[in-house]
């Protein structure tokens, strides 16, 4: 069957779609992908070997001039969508979000053909929320994002990411690739795929002026800030633009991020203890509901930007690490949020649909 992958934007909504995406043509399954085509996913999809078709509309934000001219924009997209539908003969849509997956889930639903939502966030996103009444289900990832829609075809299944874990094989050389001691507990910065400027510029001042001998430091700083972290000259530190964050994760003692869903999935999949910096520039501050979820459960902390400065980072980073019986019980609370199988349970899923 031919199965048409839609998501856009940022990493948090391409990675989940893509290990959906790689699960289903295991199960010979014909995968396409519809996304923008001035936006990350064209060169993320490209680079992983399936067709890719870029639609050009945008996204319902700005002044009210700009919101028409969004507005206006998805007739085209829809109707450039539908052809895309109809030429591929595609079977199913599964859409993981982004303002690009409207048309997509529009055109579907007005050629007939079945489309799934998946929601990542505790906070449903303003694509999905439009659509939703005519999904043949809804999967979702938290409990509390279920308030957000009325379809009764929606399930708790988890971000297809956390799967990863099952097949992670232990890289024990990782350290030394990346210049590192092997005696020293590592912390892991990572601000998500566009980066953070503000948080990345107070971290970078954080390290060069607390004692960190003790710790190694391993920052994933995205392409727009790495140049922040360029004069950190300390050995116990390693600064990459990207980085095999699932290589890395099993390795780490504490994880300091902001809260995306895919960073939060492959956390709490892999078990490690966090401190939760959510965006507040987000849409909806739907990364703060994502860490409270899981500061509900107790399997993370949190740590507003709004409170964010060199001593509370440094305080809540020393106060954790020095905590045994905290990191015990943040990492066995993981186990609540991982859903490890969700990959395999969702393609199940679509299946049953199709």
């Amino acid at each position: 069957m031919k199965i048409c992958i839609t998501a856009g934007g940022t990493g948090g909504h391409i990675f989940p779609a893509l290990a959906l995406a790689s699960e289903l043509s295991d199960r010979q399954h014909d995968i396409i992908y519809i996304g923008h085509r001035d936006q990350m996913e064209a060169t993320l999809v490209k680079a992983a070997s399936y067709p890719f078709y870029g639609l050009s509309n945008k996204g319902l934000s700005g002044s009210v001039f700009k919101k028409i001219k969004a507005l206006y924009s998805q007739f085209g997209a829809i109707k450039e969508a539908k052809q895309i539908l109809k030429k591929e003969k595609v079977d199913m849509v599964v859409s993981f979000g982004g303002y690009v997956t409207f048309p997509v889930c529009e055109a579907s639903r007005q050629l007939g053909i079945p489309f799934i939502l998946h929601e990542q966030n505790a906070f449903a996103g303003k694509a999905n929320k439009a659509i939703e009444k005519h999904a043949a289900s809804i999967i979702i990832c938290y409990e509390h994002a279920r308030q957000y829609f009325s379809n009764p075809k929606t399930v708790l299944l988890g971000n297809p990411r956390a799967s990863m874990v099952k097949d992670q094989q232990l890289n024990e050389n990782i350290l030394k690739e990346y210049g590192l001691s092997n005696d020293k507990p590592i912390v892991y910065f990572v601000m998500g795929s566009l980066g953070s400027e503000t948080v990345s510029t107070l971290i970078a001042q954080m390290i060069n002026e607390v004692d960190i001998s003790g710790l190694n430091i391993i920052i994933s700083s995205g392409t727009r800030n790495y140049h922040i972290y360029e004069n950190l000259l300390k050995k116990e530190v390693a600064v990459f633009q990207h980085i095999d964050q699932v290589s890395l994760l099993p390795h780490c003692s504490l994880v300091v991020s902001r809260a995306g869903a895919t960073s939060i999935a492959e956390i709490m999949a892999f078990g490690v203890p966090s401190i939760l910096v959510p965006s507040p520039y987000v849409a909806n501050n739907h990364q703060y509901f994502n860490a409270k979820a899981c500061v509900d459960q107790g399997a993370a902390l949190m740590l507003e930007e709004k409170d964010l400065s060199i001593e509370s980072l440094s305080q809540i980073i020393k106060a954790t690490l020095h905590n045994p019986e905290l990191l015990a019980s943040l990492k066995q609370n993981t186990a609540v949020l991982a859903n490890t199988d969700a990959n395999d349970r969702i393609a199940d899923l679509v299946e049953e649909l199709l």
